[in-house]
C-alpha cells in the first residue's frame, strides 16, 4: 500500500512537471510572438529609377517682337503690365515732356549742321558718311516730332501681349528693348525653372507631359539653357493646340530615367547613423537557445540615387540574395531578433 501511494506521488509530480513546462512554453512563445518585432523584407533588385519633376508655367506667344522705344529721355509713366494684351495704338509708355522738347531741338540743331558739312564736303566718301548720319538724324527728328505732337505717348505698333518688360517708370528709356510683345501665329511656348539638381535628371530627348483645362499632352523639349538672371536652368517648350490659350497657366511634368542600378530598394529600408553614415538592416539566420531565429545585422551602404520611392545604393557586403528589412512595426536595432509578418 505504501509503495502504491509513493509510486502515485510519482506520477503526480512528473504530471505537474510537464503541465508546468507547456505553460511555461506557451507563455514563453506567448511572449515572444508580442515582444519580438514584426518585419517586412525584401532582396535588392537592379532597376532605372524614375525621377519626375512636377511645375507651374505660363502660356507665352511663340513668336516674339522686341519693341525699341528712343532711348535716353525720362520716362515718367509705364502703362501696361506683364502678361497684358494690347491693340495696335495703345499707350505703352509717356516721356517726359520737358527733355522730349530738349532733346528734338538738340536733333534739330545737329541736323542743320550736318547739312551745313555735306553742303562744304568735296571728298565722296566723306560726303557719304555725312548723308548716312543726316539719314540717321532726320528719323530720329521725325520720331520726336511725332512723340511730341502725341503728347509724348510712345503706342504699341501691333496686337499682342506684353511677354517681358524691361522698362521702369521714373527711369531713362533703355538702349536695349524695353518691353517683348508676343504674336498670334504660331503657337505657344511655356518655360519653366529648374534647380541644378533638379537639371541632373533632364535631358533634351525627355518629352514633357502638359496639363490643362483637364486635357493632357505630352510635348519634346525644345532647348534647356542656363539663365543667369533667373541662377537656374530655364526649359523651353513649344506648344500648339487650339484648346490652349496665351497668359494661361499649365502644369509641367517631366519624368526621365536614370540608367540601370544593381542594388535597389524602397527607401524606407534606408536608415542613419546620424553621422551621415547610410546603413541597411538585413536579416540573418543564426542559433540560439531557443533554435534558430532571425537576428538584425548592420550593413553600411552609400548611396548613388533615389527618387520618392526607391534608393540605389552601393556596398562592398551587401548581395543580391540577402533580405534588407524595409519595415517593422516597431524601432529595431542591430542585433535584435525579429520575425517575418
Amino acid at each position: 500500500m505504501k509503495k502504491q501511494n509513493t509510486h502515485s506521488r510519482i506520477v503526480k509530480v512528473v504530471v505537474s512537471f510537464f503541465v508546468v513546462l507547456i505553460v511555461c512554453t506557451w507563455i514563453s512563445r506567448f511572449t515572444k510572438s508580442v515582444l519580438t518585432p514584426i518585419v517586412e523584407s525584401q532582396a535588392p533588385i537592379r532597376m532605372s529609377l524614375q525621377h519626375t519633376i512636377s511645375k507651374k508655367g505660363r502660356l507665352l506667344y511663340k513668336k516674339e517682337k522686341p519693341v525699341y522705344i528712343y532711348a535716353g529721355i525720362l520716362v515718367d509713366e509705364v502703362f501696361v503690365s506683364l502678361g497684358q494684351n494690347v491693340k495696335k495704338g495703345d499707350a505703352l509708355v509717356q516721356y517726359n515732356m520737358e527733355e522730349l522738347d530738349q532733346e528734338y531741338q538738340k536733333k534739330e540743331i545737329e541736323l542743320q549742321e550736318l547739312k551745313n558739312t555735306s553742303a562744304m564736303t568735296w571728298d565722296r566718301l566723306e560726303k557719304r558718311k555725312i548723308m548716312s548720319e543726316i539719314t540717321q538724324t532726320e528719323d530720329a527728328v521725325m520720331e520726336l516730332k511725332g512723340l511730341i505732337e502725341n503728347n509724348g505717348i510712345y503706342c504699341a505698333k501691333i496686337d499682342g501681349s506684353i511677354q517681358e518688360l524691361d522698362q521702369k517708370a521714373g527711369t531713362y528709356a533703355l538702349e536695349t528693348a524695353a518691353f517683348v510683345i508676343g504674336e498670334k501665329g504660331e503657337g505657344f511656348v511655356v518655360n519653366i525653372n529648374v534647380s541644378e539638381e533638379e537639371q541632373k535628371y533632364i535631358s533634351e530627348d525627355d518629352t514633357v507631359s502638359v496639363m490643362a483645362q483637364e486635357e493632357q499632352e505630352e510635348f519634346p523639349i525644345d532647348a534647356m539653357f542656363y539663365d543667369d538672371l533667373q541662377d537656374a536652368y530655364t526649359i523651353k517648350i513649344c506648344i500648339k493646340g487650339n484648346q490652349y490659350y496665351v497668359g494661361e497657366y499649365v502644369d509641367v511634368e517631366i519624368a526621365h530615367n536614370s540608367k540601370d542600378y544593381d542594388t535597389c530598394m524602397v527607401l524606407g529600408a534606408l536608415r542613419s547613423d546620424g553621422n551621415g553614415n547610410s546603413y541597411v538592416l538585413i536579416e540573418k539566420e543564426k542559433d540560439t537557445i531557443l533554435g534558430k531565429e532571425l537576428v538584425t545585422e548592420k550593413v553600411n551602404v552609400k548611396i548613388e540615387d533615389s527618387n520618392q520611392e526607391y534608393v540605389a545604393v552601393s556596398s562592398n557586403t551587401l548581395s543580391s540574395d540577402d533580405k534588407v528589412i524595409f519595415s517593422s512595426n516597431k524601432n529595431i536595432e542591430p542585433g535584435d531578433v525579429v520575425r517575418e509578418e
